[in-house]
């Protein structure tokens, strides 16, 4: 696809959750390490808003762009990347509306070190055999579901999240310091595991 910004149009029902009607353009990723804030770091010029989704394909080769400053995007998707991705570690966050992170047709495992911030019920869906690493703060009160088979590994500081996480396929694996402190629930369905790495005091609702 030529110019790698997709235009989504729910003409009814709702999108990843989101109210019916919303329009939602899919804007990529562009080949450098300019910061994610920056209109300079996607294709077309225009960095990703609350109502976009962020995707990350085989165009995007070059690794490290850095968050500067705060963003607010719809969700994440990564496609077909030549390599596993990271967003390195920083002081600023990314705010995800319901679009979640979408791993589910990827070809690469993906991690965000930045702060995240779950700003609605959302879906993280890890297909079978890739990984999805939250190294950085995880906050927010909205809930979250992980679906497909692959893993989630919480290894940032859960202590601000207050939602609801449910596992309905694959693994979560966390430290101590991913479960730990947060004061939300674990839900577990019969097709998941849940493998906490040190003692987790986060409830599990089984």
């Amino acid at each position: 696809m030529g110019c790698h910004r997709l235009m989504l149009v729910v003409v009814a029902g709702t999108l990843a959750g989101g109210p019916a009607g919303l329009r939602a353009d899919t804007i990529a990723k562009a080949n450098n390490n300019q910061a994610l804030d920056s209109g300079a770091s996607w294709l077309g010029g225009v960095s990703p808003g609350s109502n976009d989704i962020a995707r990350w394909d085989s165009l995007a080769t070059v690794q490290g762009s850095p968050l500067a400053s705060p963003v607010t995007w719809l969700g994440i998707q990564i496609a077909d990347p030549p390599h596993n991705f990271t967003i390195p570690s920083t002081n600023h966050a990314i705010t995800l509306g319901a679009g979640g992170i979408d791993l589910s047709a990827a070809t690469r495992s993906f991690t965000n070190n930045a702060g995240l911030v779950v700003g609605a019920d959302q879906v993280w869906n890890v297909a079978t055999g890739l990984s999805l690493r939250i190294g950085g703060t995880l906050s927010g009160t909205a809930a979250v579901t992980k679906s497909g088979g692959g893993t989630v590994w919480l290894n940032g500081n859960a202590a601000g999240y207050g939602g609801l996480l449910t596992l309905n396929g694959g693994t979560l694996s966390a430290n101590a310091a991913g479960l730990g402190g947060a004061t939300g629930h674990v839900a577990v369905t019969a097709s998941s595991t849940l493998n906490p790495t040190a003692t987790a005091t986060l409830g599990a609702d089984r």
